[in-house]
């Protein structure tokens, strides 16, 4: 905390001794109490991180100084009109976000006091769209403005996502068996189809895909893993996998 020393005739003004630093009364010494911001807002974290707002309490005094007293050893005390939305924190004149809602501050010395008022604001998701697809969509990967969907007997659904309000299929690719998962790297798209394994498609051209590979995996194919070509792969092709049961 800042050391504020007042004015002799300040002090005698207000009756305190000016000889005795812890005499002086700030109350009968303030003329006007100000809280920054006054207007604030916080936006809740969808991850659960905490989020405050800083909030600055100033006393204007009678001989036209001015003093902080953020600090509750000032004498200044805080209150919240909606204990629910908002709550301080151990520093002074912090205030934390909780729930969605209307938070007002009162800051107050003595008969003089201030307000702010902020807003909390909750992190809601809502849908912008959706489009029906063939079969059952298991699963989905987006790479770009494409969305590539693993959807069951209908094997795989490319969706054009370029304007998220309006998704459009393009394309499409009948696997042999019941596509899972999907997983898209470059220009190929990596299909696990159930029992007919691993299902490699050319989507270069997205309204065309065109199948170029496959592995028949023992069991059911649930779960394709990319990996990177190795430095030691004598082939330098990526390996493709799959998890199966």
């Amino acid at each position: 905390m800042e050391t504020f020393q007042a004015s002799d005739g300040l002090e005698i003004a207000t009756g305190s001794d000016p000889t005795d630093a812890l005499s002086f009364n700030l109350a009968s010494a303030l003329q006007e109490l100000t809280i920054a911001p006054e207007l604030f807002r916080i936006e809740l974290d969808p991850d659960g991180a905490d989020v405050f707002q800083q909030l600055t309490v100033t006393g204007e005094l009678i001989d036209g100084t001015f003093i902080d007293v953020t600090e509750p050893i000032r004498g200044t005390v805080y209150s919240l009109a909606d204990p629910t939305a908002c709550s301080f924190g151990f520093e002074p004149g912090r205030v934390f976000g909780d729930l969605a809602g209307i938070c007002a501050v009162t800051a107050s010395i003595g008969g003089f006091s201030a307000e702010a008022t902020g807003t909390v604001v909750g992190f809601t998701p809502g849908g912008l769209a959706s489009i029906k697809i063939p079969g059952f969509a298991n699963n989905v990967d987006v790479q770009g403005s494409l969305a590539y969907v693993a959807a069951g007997e209908a094997g795989l659904q490319v969706v054009d996502v370029s304007v998220p309000g309006e998704p459009v299929i393009v394309g499409a690719f009948d696997t042999p068996g019941n596509a899972n998962d999907v997983k898209a790297v470059g220009t190929l798209a990596y299909i696990a189809d159930g029992s007919a394994g691993l299902q490699i498609v050319d989507v270069s051209d997205p309204t065309a895909p065109v199948g170029v590979g496959a592995v028949d995996t023992p069991g059911d194919a649930h779960d394709p893993r990319y990996r990177a070509p190795s430095p030691m792969s004598p082939t330098g092709h990526p390996s493709e996998a799959a998890r199966r049961d």
